[in-house]
């Protein structure tokens, strides 16, 4: 929000497990909805060796207006998978 982050992490290919994180609760969810996105589609990145991925907030985090579901839509459009399976 306003340009500031409240996440931060690098986050390992090998096994999703956060290099390092600001948040060790928000870095294990990420870890859960990456493996179960490769689980749905095994070539999801499968041929990467890294990037780099900003999303930007455009409300308070604490409004609580589906910042979840977002984050699971675009994680499954990304890996090319079904959001309700994800």
């Amino acid at each position: 929000m306003k340009g500031k982050p409240w996440f931060d992490s690098t986050i390992s290919l090998f096994d999703f497990s956060a290099v390092t994180t600001s948040n060790q609760e928000i870095s294990d969810y990420l870890q859960k909805l990456l493996k179960n996105a490769v689980r749905l589609n095994s070539e999801f990145l499968s041929q990467w060796n890294g990037f780099k991925i900003e999303t930007q907030l455009e409300f308070p985090l604490d409004w609580g207006l589906g910042s979840s579901s977002t984050l699971i839509y675009l994680v499954a459009e990304w890996a090319e998978v079904n959001p309700l399976l994800l």
